[in-house]
Parts: structure tokens; C-alpha cells; sequence
């Protein structure tokens, strides 16, 4: 809440730079898309990444994404903000410019939109605002007004840290703190993966399902903050990369591998989905729900046809991830762990939202 005009655009070019450079020297190889989610083909790519989104979905666009998780073996990584109705109501003023009340079109993020997009795999966000710094190991972070996750299936994982309620400090000048889970991992179960061979998982007509994994703040990915402070420990980029191992690799890091699945579907007693706020401004921007809503959806590019045979020279190597104790396999075994399903290479998606402008990063990652 501290960018109130949210005028860096929330691209790889401008405030997301640094994050595309880490990913790339990750080897990972980037593409953005505008277009919603029917225009590309999932078979061609391992995670769909989101980050910061604030636009709507179509319903075609939810639907084609449920297919693509459930067996095109696409996993997702969401990157949420902060969305309250009171807040953003407090924190509208009056431009003397425009001789106008200027209210936010949505928070941080479009959190509405992105519980309608996982409400199938009973996985949301909260209004609550959080604010902290959070320490896993002797690595941390900062997160500065992020959403919590109010809602995560059984045998997921969930990791909690002690934050600042931002919110109620604010509409109601208080003081709180609660423990509340920010990052989320699940294994989307199918029906035949656990009695699926090595050799059958090299087989293209199988199907295997995805990962989904969120976390409630993109602000310690955002470049702009380094004009804030100088401190380094405040990014995120070493939790990305780990997360991004578990979506593409299904490798579970020593920060996340302490914390055991759920038993049970968890239903936080606090915190409370947002909804939309009644009569606000986002249809005028939005190009699903507004006047801008876009009618010619996918256009036919070229280069959106990839080449699978090329001589990549770019490896992860395997053996020397598992002997270095840094990564151990998930004990899941309801999906693909790390095994390629296809001896190809391997597509990752990562994604984010400018306000009316949906753009989605595709990374090529090597296997």
C-alpha cells in the first residue's frame, strides 16, 4: 500500500526486471503473452506463473485452466497482494486536479478473481492485510501488505509466520498479530500416477497432473523497492527459485520440506474471503467484464510453435541436487515427483497482471 498510483507496470522490462533476470540465470527462458489463457498450449509448458493479478477471468479462460492442471501436467504458482474493501475505501482521496474522489479500482491484487480461478481446488485468499518480516533458516524476506491464505485442500502443505494484522492498524488504529499460513503447496492428485513405471511416465499419451502453489505478497519481488531501501534481505528471489522447483521439478527445499501436510481441508476461522466491491471502476479498464472487453481472442503467431528436437546444452543436473541435501523429492506420490513426463524440454509459464492488461511469462526451463 506504500505505491498507492501502482504506476510501474508490473512487467519483466520495468518493476519485475530483476525477477526475470534471476529466472534467467536460473536458465530459464521468458515469453509473455496478452492474450487469456485459451491462446496457448499447455502441452508445450511446466508452470503458469501469476503475479500481481488484477484483471478478471473468463469463464472459458477457468475452465481451459482446470483441464490444463488436471492432465496437462501444467502447474501454477500464484503471486497474490492485498485486497480489502475497507482498506481501499479508507485509502481514497479527493485529486484537486480533477476535482474528483479518486478510489482504488481494486487492491493490490484482484483477489476475487483469483478465489473464483481456485475455488475448484478449495484454495483462497483472505482480506486481511499482513505486514512482517519472515525468516525461514537464515534466509528472509519482507512481507509488506500481503494477503493470507484462508483456505488450503488436505494434503497440501502450509507455511504460517507470525505477521501484523495491517488492516485493522489501520482502519481502526490497533495492534495485532496472528500466525497465519502466506505460502501454500499441492500436489494435484490423479487417479493413475501411482501406478505409472519410469517408462510410462516417458509416454506422451499419459496424462499427469499439476502443482499449484501461492504466496501472499509479490512486493519483495518488485524491482522499484531497491529506491526505498538498500537492504537486500527485503527481496524474495531465493523463495521463487524454490518454489519453481517444486512446481516444474517437484523438488521440495529444506525451507519448505519442515512442514508436514495437512490432514485435513483447512478453513481459517479469521480470515474471510474478500468480494467485490458494488458499483467500483474496474469494468472500465477490464477487457473481459468492460467496455474494452476483447472479442478477437487468440491471434496465430509463428513463433508460438516450438521446436522439442533442439540440442539443448542447458542441464539441471539431477544427481547432484539430490547428493547436496539442499533438495529431496516430494514423498507425494500421487504425481510425476521429478520425473519428466516427456524426454523434451521442459516449459515453465510464469505470469502477471497490469490493470486491463493480462501478461503471461512463459519460461523454458531445462530438465
Amino acid at each position: 500500500m506504500t505505491e498507492p498510483f501502482d504506476w510501474n507496470g508490473d512487467h519483466i522490462h520495468t518493476n519485475f526486471k530483476d525477477l526475470y533476470d534471476t529466472l534467467r540465470a536460473e536458465g530459464y527462458f521468458i515469453e509473455v503473452l496478452g492474450y487469456p489463457f485459451t491462446c496457448f498450449d499447455a502441452k508445450n509448458y511446466g508452470t503458469l506463473l501469476l503475479v500481481d493479478p488484477e484483471e478478471e477471468y473468463f469463464p472459458e479462460e477457468i475452465e481451459k485452466l482446470h483441464t490444463d492442471i488436471e492432465k496437462n501436467d501444467l502447474s501454477v504458482l500464484v503471486i497474490s497482494d492485498w485486497y480489502n474493501e475497507e482498506v481501499i475505501d479508507k485509502i481514497k482521496f479527493f485529486d484537486d486536479g480533477s476535482k474528483q474522489w479518486w478510489t482504488p479500482v481494486t487492491g493490490g491484487s484482484n483477489i476475487p478473481a483469483i478465489n473464483d480461478l481456485l475455488q475448484n481446488y478449495h484454495i483462497s485468499f483472505g482480506k486481511i492485510v499482513y505486514d512482517g518480516k519472515v525468516t525461514m533458516g537464515e534466509s528472509s524476506f519482507y512481507f509488506a501488505s500481503g494477503a493470507g491464505i484462508s483456505s488450503f485442500p488436505r494434503n497440501g502443505v502450509l507455511i504460517p509466520f507470525e505477521l501484523t494484522d495491517q488492516s485493522i492498524e489501520l482502519i481502526e488504529n490497533k495492534k495485532e498479530t496472528h500466525k497465519v499460513p502466506i505460502i501454500g503447496l499441492y500436489q494435484i492428485p490423479t487417479e493413475t500416477s501411482s501406478n505409472l513405471d519410469s517408462e510410462d511416465l516417458d509416454d506422451d499419451n499419459n496424462t499427469h497432473a499439476g502443482r499449484i502453489v501461492v504466496f501472499g505478497d509479490s512486493s519483495c519481488l518488485d524491482s522499484s523497492n531497491k529506491l526505498k531501501t538498500q537492504d537486500p534481505s527485503i527481496f524474495c528471489y531465493w523463495l521463487i527459485k524454490e518454489l519453481l522447483l517444486y512446481t516444474s521439478k517437484g523438488l521440495v527445499s529444506n525451507h519448505l520440506a519442515q512442514y508436514p501436510p495437512l490432514q485435513t481441508d483447512y478453513v481459517s476461522q479469521r480470515l474471510k474471503a474478500p468480494e467485490r466491491i458494488p458499483g467500483n471502476k474496474l469494468s472500465e479498464f477490464s477487457k473481459v467484464t468492460g467496455k474494452n472487453k476483447q472479442t478477437e481472442w487468440c491471434i496465430q503467431r509463428s513463433f508460438t510453435s516450438v521446436n522439442l528436437t533442439y540440442d539443448v546444452k542447458i542441464k539441471w543436473d539431477q544427481n547432484n541436487a539430490k547428493n547436496s541435501g539442499m533438495f529431496r523429492e516430494s514423498n507425494d506420490k500421487s504425481g510425476t515427483s521429478d520425473i519428466p513426463s516427456k524426454n523434451l524440454p521442459y516449459w515453465i509459464i510464469l505470469g502477471a497482471v497490469v490493470l486491463s492488461l493480462p501478461i503471461i511469462f512463459y519460461i523454458l526451463n531445462y530438465r
